[in-house]
């Protein structure tokens, strides 16, 4: 995913991995408006193992390898949105950082989900019966 100019950081997808752009912070802004922006995502590795590993269909695996998804990132008080559109299916949902909230995700899994801060990184958790996964942008 790409957005604005800046280094090169990765979000990170357990098994899988996939890369984004990311631009950098300015020192009068807090560190979760860093992450406010539109993303696009560029490339991705081991993306259909990871998949596959968290029991997505073979058909779902082989049109989301394909999509190049783009995400808005928005921030309304304390209330982060992610916006998710792609030609495979788009996905909005709301939270606050450090608060578990329920999550639909693209391939239709119920899970539980928690966004926090660490380390300089937007972390994602999601939690179902099957097993964790988590994401991190930098």
């Amino acid at each position: 995913m790409s957005a604005g100019l800046g280094s090169s950081p990765q979000l990170a997808l357990s098994k899988g991995r996939l890369r984004l752009w990311q631009r950098r912070p300015q020192a009068s802004v807090t560190m979760v408006d860093a992450f406010l922006c539109t993303w696009k995502l560029s490339d991705s590795k081991n993306f259909d193992d990871y998949m596959k590993l968290i029991g997505v269909s073979f058909a779902t695996r082989q049109v989301a390898s394909m999509t190049k998804p783009t995400t808005i990132i928005k921030k309304n008080g304390d209330i982060i949105t992610l916006k998710t559109q792609s030609m495979f299916k788009n996905t909005q949902v709301s939270f606050k950082l450090g608060m578990e909230f329920d999550e639909t995700t693209a391939d239709d899994k119920q899970v539980k989900s928690i966004v926090t801060l660490s380390g300089g990184k937007l972390v994602h958790l999601q939690k179902w019966a099957r097993e964790d996964t988590c994401a991190r942008a930098k």
